[in-house]
């Protein structure tokens, strides 16, 4: 099957929003996504740095996944979670923390996320999560109304 195509990204195919409090733990998802991007053919990768700051930005990149970090300063990522997903609810949601106690994991299964990573899982297990979750992306379409907003291009 041929690789599904978002004609907002000019040839490329997906876009990412990472969510994160920490500088260094968003540079660190960047940077492992970016090693593979020519494999999981994404087009850019926006930031945020809150719950708030998510749901606006998903409202303007309308990214084709989510990388939520759970615990946030004022919005946590499950709330932020389920107010995105009013907008966008084919958005693909990885939930990522520190923790991972076994009710961040039940609350994220009732959110349908894609997957559930603790931030010591990351550096082996994100880039095959994440292009198994953007391979269940092809076999379906992509909304693909509007203009994607800012974003780092890769």
């Amino acid at each position: 099957m041929a690789a599904v195509t978002c004609r907002r990204c000019r040839g490329a195919t997906y876009r990412v929003l990472i969510v994160d409090d920490h500088p260094l733990a968003r540079d660190m998802l960047a940077t492992l996504i970016r090693l593979d991007d020519h494999r999981l053919d994404l087009h850019s990768v926006c930031e945020a740095v809150s719950g708030e700051e998510a749901v606006a930005r998903a409202r303007v990149y309308k990214p084709h996944v989510i990388l939520m970090d759970i615990r946030l300063p004022g919005m946590d990522g499950f709330e932020a979670a389920r107010k995105i997903r009013e907008g966008l609810p084919s958005v693909q949601l990885i939930m990522v923390t520190a923790v991972g106690d076994s009710g961040e994991r039940r609350e994220a299964t009732r959110l349908g996320t894609a997957g559930f990573l603790t931030k010591d899982q990351v550096g082996t297990d994100l880039v095959p999560l994440l292009s198994r979750v953007l391979d269940s992306l092809k076999a379906g379409p992509i909304d693909v109304s509007e203009d994607s907003g800012p974003s780092r291009q890769l």
